[in-house]
Parts: C-alpha cells; sequence; structure tokens
C-alpha cells in the first residue's frame, strides 16, 4: 500500500490451497491493483477508483467508481452522482455443484448510474434517489427446461433495472414515500429469447401502504 498526495495505491496478492479427495482443483492464486484519488474542484467533492484483478487462466477483469458531490450547509441542500461498473465472478456452487453446476458460466458485469438529490428548506425534506444498472450475462438461477423441480444457473445475456425512490419528510416524520421500479431480462437459452419485463410501484403515506406489482 502507497499514499502519496490524494492518491491511494495497494497492491494485494491472495493465495487459496484447497485440499479435497474429488478431482475438482480449486486452488488460485489472484492479483489486484487499486488506485483511488480524492480531491475537491468548484465545490465538488470528487472520488475515483479502480480495481484490476488477475488470476492464471481467466481474463483479467476491472471494475471503477466516479463519485461527484455537492454540499451546500447554507441552502442545505445535497447533489450526488456515482457512475461505476462491478464485476461478479461465479462462486463454487455457480460453478461445481452437483449436478446443478454450470462450467460454462461467465464473469458478470454491471454498468451503474445513481443520482442523489436532497433538498432541506425549514423543516421539511425533499430526496430523490434514482438508480439505472446495465448486466451482461447476469448469473441468475432459473428452472431447467422440462422440470421446474431442478434449477440451473445460466447467464442472463442483458439486463436493466430503473428505479426512484422519492421521500417527503420532516425532521422527525416520515409524511410520504413513493418507489417505483422496472426490470428488463433479455435471456437467451438454447437459442430461445424471452423479453420478461417486471414492474413495481409502492406508495407509503403516515401509516397507510398502498403496492402494485406486475409480472
Amino acid at each position: 500500500s502507497y499514499l502519496i498526495s490524494h492518491w491511494d495505491i495497494k497492491l494485494n496478492h491472495k493465495s487459496i490451497i484447497n485440499e479435497s479427495t474429488r478431482t475438482i482443483d480449486t486452488t488460485k492464486s489472484i492479483n489486484a491493483l487499486f488506485l483511488k484519488y480524492e480531491n475537491s474542484y468548484w465545490g465538488y467533492d470528487i472520488s475515483l477508483s479502480t480495481r484490476t484483478e488477475w488470476e492464471k487462466s481467466h481474463a483479467s477483469v476491472s471494475s471503477y467508481d466516479a463519485i461527484f458531490t455537492r454540499n451546500n450547509p447554507q441552502k442545505q441542500r445535497v447533489n450526488s452522482l456515482t457512475l461505476s461498473r462491478n464485476y461478479k465472478k461465479p462462486n463454487f456452487n455457480d460453478l461445481y455443484w452437483q449436478p446443478f453446476g454450470n462450467k460454462e458460466l461467465k464473469t458478470e458485469y454491471s454498468d451503474n448510474f445513481y443520482l442523489n438529490l436532497k433538498l432541506s428548506l425549514n423543516n421539511v425534506i425533499f430526496e430523490l434517489l434514482s438508480h439505472q444498472i446495465k448486466y451482461k450475462n447476469m448469473i441468475q438461477w432459473l428452472p431447467k427446461q422440462g422440470n421446474h423441480n431442478y434449477w440451473f444457473p445460466e447467464n442472463v445475456k442483458s439486463s436493466i433495472s430503473i428505479g426512484e425512490t422519492f421521500t417527503l419528510s420532516t425532521r422527525n416524520l416520515k409524511i410520504f414515500n413513493a418507489k417505483t421500479s422496472r426490470k428488463f431480462n433479455n435471456i437467451d437459452i438454447m437459442k430461445l429469447r424471452l423479453f420478461i419485463i417486471i414492474g413495481s410501484i409502492s406508495l407509503i403515506s403516515g401509516i397507510s401502504t398502498f403496492s402494485c406489482d406486475r409480472t
């Protein structure tokens, strides 16, 4: 680990040695480089980070985060924007759990967008949270064709999750809360393409709750 003005640099090495009576060899060695930069420009706090991981017999994978935050104490306003890319490798059960594991699984990636707007006027607080997440090769356990008693991990070729949350409250009481979410899956399995739309809307006002889900 190395620290220099506004920078944080780390290099990690991890070895995992597994002993098993089975023929599956899960011993592996992982190297990772982490870079982070933080500073302030034009009234914005900026945080940038990236991570790259290398593993023998696997392609390298990378992730990043870019966070921009504006605080305005005089007007009691907070705005933040986050852009990021994350990854998730298949775990042991995804790959090897007998008889349902799938050794052909690919690494899952997601491109993420988050927006947070918060404004305080006297004792009233308005807040909006919004997100959009685009997945590539999302790892998901799905019923096997012809037999829904068995589930099998597959890569969902593409998926998008979109949602918003609006909150109106005082310092001591949440007056109103509304959430919306939509999810779009484009699944490619055995050349069969399915388009699934999942949506939900929920409203909370005082102690009354209303929700509507559509699948």
